[in-house]
């Protein structure tokens, strides 16, 4: 099973995100700790597999704990209502955003957006033991 963390500043928000992963046989643990906590705590990140910035949080938000999640190495995933243009994508990607969830994005469209990512992290993943 694997192991997602949804950063948010409100968890009641998340409960429908939630049960969509849990669904999909994902651990999951919804937070709103703060950037202080991300900075001096990094060590606790390493027990996820893949980091959610929810869209309760502003750009500017994401902006400051991406300064601080990018070095984890990790799948970071941004949930939001609308997505951003081809441009936009390039410039979150840059940022650390590895993929964009959509609120009303199907149960299947979750999966699959999150399997493409996992299969493209294994590869990297095998290809730097090789």
């Amino acid at each position: 099973m694997r192991r997602i963390l949804v950063l948010t500043k409100n968890i009641l928000v998340e409960q429908t995100f939630q049960q969509q992963l849990q669904h999909l046989n994902y651990e999951v643990f919804c937070t709103n700790c703060c950037e202080e906590t991300i900075e001096h705590e990094l060590t606790f990140f390493n027990y996820f597999d893949a980091i959610v910035l929810s869209e309760t949080l502003s750009q500017n938000d994401c902006l400051r704990l991406l300064g601080s999640l990018s070095s984890l190495e990790k799948p970071i995933y941004r949930r939001s209502q609308s997505m951003c243009n081809k441009r936009e994508a390039e410039i979150w990607q840059e940022r650390g955003i590895i993929r964009w969830l959509g609120l009303k994005d199907s149960l299947e469209d979750i999966r699959e957006k999150i399997d493409t990512v996992d299969q493209s992290f294994a590869e990297v993943t095998a290809e730097l033991l090789d």
